[in-house]
């Protein structure tokens, strides 16, 4: 089953849904099928601006994050250390919180003693 899922999403993804109506469109011309071609065109197309040019990925998610109370900040906060991350504008946006993803470096370094910490974490 699990072989299964990994295959259903690696043809299911847009871009590769992109790739293979492309694929079927080249076919279809080579066989002169030129309402298949043109249809699979406008398909491939279509995919690629919905999910590259507009928030729609986001919108489909934000079901998914809605169904999770956002937890609250702890009282005692004293350090944020954020390895590998940064802000996801959309979703802090329709949250009202911080939510990070893998874009960028250290983000958040408040005076802590970090050094101290990132020994302890390390050991």
């Amino acid at each position: 089953m699990f072989l299964f899922s990994k295959l259903v999403w690696v043809f299911g993804q847009p871009l590769s849904l992109a790739f293979l109506f492309v694929v079927l469109a080249l076919v279809a011309g080579l066989v002169r099928w030129r309402a298949t071609s043109l249809v699979s065109s406008a398909a491939a197309g279509l995919i690629l601006f919905v999910t590259l040019y507009t928030t729609t990925g986001n919108y489909l998610l934000q079901g998914l994050e809605d169904r999770f109370a956002k937890p609250q900040d702890p009282a005692d906060l004293q350090c944020i250390i954020v390895l590998g991350g940064a802000f996801e504008n959309e979703v802090n946006t329709a949250r009202h919180g911080i939510e990070l993803n893998a874009g960028a470096p250290i983000v958040l370094l408040k005076r802590c003693g970090w050094r101290r910490n990132i020994r302890r974490l390390a050991s």
